[in-house]
């Protein structure tokens, strides 16, 4: 089962033996169509800098069971790492990271917490201040896959402070640099 996952999505595009290796429906796609699920879509963005609503229309089609299809040409896909916003300032992800790491909720080979840390470093204090709420979803998301118990408050905290920690590492950094 999983290897054929796999095969969906990393199948040779376009291939005359792709329905003989099991990957249904692909000799009818163009060679710029992959067919796979959306987590694997949603991975891919998050690890180049990009969020689903942002990569979206990429998709082609999508079915009842979480199968897309995914234009890989479309100016939407995720093909290259997103450039930093000019206005981000502060670690905020990486002092979340490590303070998560601190208590002892340390990232794993199969989380996305690397690719989110990243994320929210690239887009800055103000746009996760602003995304409050979705950050606390993924560690909401991230304490149900590892079984650990989640109070929404105490993340929305942990995540506030963490926003503030950056924004004052910023500062000092700024400072030391006129100063210099």
């Amino acid at each position: 089962m999983h290897r054929d996952r796999a095969m969906r999505c990393n199948a040779q595009r376009n291939q005359p033996d792709t329905v003989e290796r099991g990957v249904q429906n692909m000799l009818e796609q163009s060679s710029s169509l992959v067919r796979c699920e959306k987590q694997y879509l949603v991975q891919r963005a998050e690890q180049r800098g990009w969020l689903l609503e942002e990569v979206a229309e990429c998709i082609a089609s999508e079915d009842d069971a979480g199968v897309i299809v995914v234009d890989v040409n479309h100016p939407a896909y995720p093909a290259s790492q997103r450039p930093k916003s000019p206005e981000a300032f502060g670690r905020p992800g990486t002092i979340l990271k490590h303070w998560l790491a601190a208590l002892m909720f340390k990232v794993t080979p199969n989380c996305r917490c690397n690719d989110r840390a990243r994320i929210m470093d690239d887009r800055g204090c103000d746009w996760c201040e602003d995304n409050l709420m979705r950050i606390v979803d993924w560690l909401r998301e991230e304490a149900e896959k590892r079984g650990i118990p989640f109070v929404q408050s105490i993340a929305a905290i942990l995540v506030k402070r963490a926003i503030s920690a950056a924004r004052k590492e910023a500062r000092d950094a700024t400072q030391v640099r006129v100063q210099d």
